[in-house]
């Protein structure tokens, strides 16, 4: 029966309610919501909003959002207003935010007599597996619930920290190991990374930290682990051909390739053409990977656009420098290179000959037309007239800056098929 949800073993009867929409010059609609004693099943909506990008989503399987902001006593409202009264110091701040439900987010804050804190916010669960709280679990079982929520004493905070400063950008806030687990499936970031150098090198020349400053660091554009991961390249990519590997571009041009990432200052402006070059490289380089270890096209896809891939990808190419290999290793593999003496190897050579030919196709002969706000753009698109015969008057794109990994944030996902920027939509 469509009105009961099985668990532990027996069928149980789901809460159901009608929810009436009133749709302006037609009549009014009348849907029935299901709901489990996990959540709201989402019948109604396309789980591709859930999904996606970090899992594969199974077919003929129906999802019950299980969600924080389902709490009947609710106080968020109260606790936003309440940060308009007279906030005093830190103590005053955390307060005011001690009740707060959903949503969940990391709030950062600075106080007028010079104190400064963040603060992880919202009802955070207590999971048994929190490693893999990213991905949907099994409803049938009980082991798969909730245990309760972490008591407000124990949600990671930072209050006035010695060095003075708090970075916040999107970036891992705690070590994996504090109590209850609550940040191990959280990716650690180059952006902040990059924020916590530029504060230190202003603190070092006794520099204060303007307005002017901000901006600056704002639409900063240096990739941090291009400036680590590009040196290495050269290196290998020149050993490929030591080894044999054929370039399908030819050798003189991958060393022309070679020669301007030499000399690379590791930023993505508009008008740089090593910019181009290293994140077409890595586009195609990604593309490669673990594709002979049993995953569906969809999961693959999943797995390479998530924000964790790149972490596992490059700290591989990292471990060569202090474990030499022979370069075959099963994430490497796939069907052009899985029977060759050097594999890793191959991918690399080979995703810089793509890179020649796209850059060939898309611009042109002329390398120092290769700017990367050529290839890389934001694109906005309207709903609906973006899939209309007016998409010329109401679509827009813009040349973008940088990558997911540098300040000045432009995300290119590699399962995409281009190397635009998010898509946004207005």
């Amino acid at each position: 029966s469509s009105d009961l949800y099985f668990f532990e073993g027996e069928w149980r009867e789901m809460k159901q309610y009608n929810e009436t929409i009133y749709v302006r010059g037609s009549d009014p609609v009348t849907i029935t919501i299901y709901e489990t004693h996990h959540g709201v099943v989402l019948d109604y909506y396309n789980p591709q909003v859930f999904g996606g990008r970090s899992f594969r989503i199974p077919e003929n399987k129906r999802y019950a959002l299980g969600w924080t902001g389902y709490i009947r006593n609710d106080t968020s409202l109260y606790n936003y207003f309440a940060l308009f009264g007279r906030m005093d110091n830190a103590q005053d701040v955390i307060n005011v935010w001690k009740d707060h439900v959903a949503p969940a987010f990391v709030f950062t804050f600075a106080v007028h007599n010079g104190d400064i804190g963040v603060l992880a916010l919202g009802k955070l669960p207590i999971r048994k597996y929190p490693s893999k709280s990213f991905i949907p679990k099994d409803g049938r079982f009980k082991e798969n619930d909730w245990l309760g929520y972490i008591p407000w004493e124990d949600q990671p905070r930072l209050i006035n920290p010695k060095k003075g400063y708090i970075v916040n950008a999107n970036n891992k806030f705690a070590t994996n190991n504090i109590k209850w687990y609550p940040t191990v499936t959280l990716y650690t970031s180059a952006r902040g990374k990059r924020i916590d150098e530029m504060i230190r090198e202003y603190i070092e020349k006794g520099k204060k930290i303007s307005v002017e400053e901000t901006k600056v660091m704002q639409l900063d554009t240096l990739d941090i682990l291009a400036r680590d991961l590009s040196p290495l390249l050269i290196k290998y990519t020149k050993e490929a051909l030591k080894k044999g590997i054929k370039s399908s571009v030819g050798e003189k041009n991958i060393t022309t390739m070679l020669n301007i990432l030499e000399k690379w200052d590791y930023r993505a402006p508009r008008d740089s053409i090593r910019a181009s070059i290293f994140n077409v490289w890595e586009y195609y380089y990604v593309r490669k990977l673990l594709r002979k270890v049993g995953l569906q096209e969809q999961d693959w896809k999943a797995v390479i656009g998530n924000y964790k891939a790149e972490h596992f990808v490059f700290r591989k190419i990292f471990e060569w420098e202090k474990n030499p290999t022979d370069y075959k290793e099963y994430w490497c593999l796939n069907e052009q290179n899985e029977k060759m003496e050097y594999p890793c190897l191959y991918n690399i050579l080979k995703s810089f000959d793509e890179t020649w030919d796209y850059l060939q196709k898309r611009i042109g002969p002329n390398i120092t037309e290769w700017k990367w706000g050529k290839i890389h753009h934001n694109h906005y698109p309207h709903t609906p007239f973006s899939q209309t015969p007016l998409k010329p008057l109401f679509h827009r794109s813009h040349p973008m800056i940088g990558n997911g990994r540098t300040v000045g944030n432009s995300v290119i996902r590699a399962e995409a098929d281009d190397l635009n920027g998010v898509v946004s939509s207005n």
